[in-house]
């Protein structure tokens, strides 16, 4: 049976740019994030998973859409829901799950070279950069 998991990722914006980073396990790129734990809300579940990722203390905004996908073991679904973020402090350090950071612009991100672990996650981005 296949368990849907809901998720939380961060678009931290800096100017024109935002932060990915690129996952250890499977060499992907992807957004700041996690899953909710129980009785936690979304935004409580991102701020506390962005500082856990990156050391950045964020405020969490607007919903920048969402995306879709099975995880890699095929035992779940994620539905991650995106949103606007702003840093607010913080000093930045890569954790041991990520090997890569990076900021870049909405099309530097959208380029076929930044590999991600569904296609979703480029189309959230596009349409909600209306790009």
């Amino acid at each position: 049976m296949t368990v849907v998991r809901p998720a939380v990722k961060a678009i931290i914006m800096r100017g024109n740019k935002f932060l990915i980073l690129k996952d250890r396990r499977y060499n992907l790129w992807t957004l700041p994030g996690g899953r909710l734990e129980i009785s936690e809300s979304p935004e409580d579940s991102l701020t506390r998973e962005v500082f856990e990722e990156t050391g950045l203390e964020i405020i969490v905004g607007e919903v920048a859409g969402t995306w879709n996908f099975r995880s890699f073991d095929g035992d779940e679904e994620r539905v991650l829901t995106n949103f606007i973020c702003k840093e607010i402090g913080g000093k930045f350090k890569l954790s041991n799950e990520d090997i890569e950071a990076k900021w870049v612009t909405p099309r530097e991100f959208l380029m076929d070279e930044l590999k991600v672990p569904h296609q979703s996650l480029k189309k959230a981005i596009s349409s909600y950069f209306k790009i």
